[in-house]
């Protein structure tokens, strides 16, 4: 009878096991901004000035298509729940992903660390590289206040560090450090904060900024080379060791290698 009893628990388990799930880890997802009107400036560039349309060039400002993401965010993310969010300083995230926070009556941090950076902001293909000068002394509190409107105001909550927006001007090597400096914050806040638990976090930053952030976290370069769409969604989940896999880019999970 015992041996019995072993033997259809056993099969019991056995036929329960496909539908248990993996073991919890953390997943850090990421979200890039809907579309600007900084991110149509080259589309226009053939078309005068005074003959493009207001947002054309303005990254204060969405796109008509834009828009459309935007107002698409929250039943996008309808099947995800998140334990925390955190967001860039700049307006283009806030304003994505601010129709979630309503409809979730949620706050979102702000995190300086996110923000977006661009040619201009030092050499990025010495990021994390040997040898790069010490961070700039101002790279934290350097860069202006961060402001927001009273229409944000009731959903986003400033860090007590994390008043101004970074300063990331230096050329060459030590804008590269820079960039290091800030990306490595986000990372260290993010295993620091939550590493080796089960949440879900969400992160709204930027193209380029998210496309370094994740090589970083994952050392997964030829998935992040891939383009950051507006409001593409990626997500790379701890390992068992500590690790960072990427198992989504783009809304599409990626394929093992």
């Amino acid at each position: 009878m015992i041996i019995k009893r072993i033997v259809f628990f056993t099969a019991l388990l056995g036929a329960c096991l496909p539908a248990l799930p993996c073991a919890a880890a953390l997943k850090v997802y990421y979200l890039r901004h809907a579309q600007s009107g900084g991110n149509v400036a080259r589309d226009w560039a053939e078309i005068p000035a005074d003959k493009r349309p207001a947002y054309v060039g303005h990254r204060a400002s969405f796109s008509p298509l834009g828009e459309q993401q935007a107002a698409f965010v929250a039943a996008k993310l309808a099947g995800h729940s998140f334990d925390f969010i955190a967001v860039s300083p700049l307006w283009r995230t806030h304003h994505t992903i601010l129709g979630l926070l309503q409809e979730r009556n949620a706050v979102a941090e702000i995190w300086p660390e996110l923000i977006e950076f661009g040619v201009q902001n030092g050499d990025q293909s010495l990021i994390a590289t040997a040898n790069l000068p010490a961070p700039s002394p101002e790279v934290l509190s350097g860069g202006p206040a961060i402001l927001l409107s009273e229409k944000e105001k009731p959903h986003f909550r400033f860090r007590p560090d994390g008043l101004t927006e970074p300063k990331i001007d230096r050329p060459g090597a030590q804008g590269a450090a820079d960039l290091t400096f800030i990306l490595n914050r986000v990372i260290t806040r993010v295993r620091t904060e939550f590493g080796g638990t089960d949440k879900s976090i969400l992160l709204v930053g930027h193209g380029t900024a998210g496309r370094f952030f994740l090589q970083l976290l994952t050392g997964d370069e030829e998935t992040t080379k891939l383009p950051f769409q507006n409001i593409g969604l990626w997500m790379a989940e701890q390992q068992p060791d500590g690790s960072f896999k990427l198992v989504l880019a783009n809304d599409q999970p990626v394929a093992s290698r």
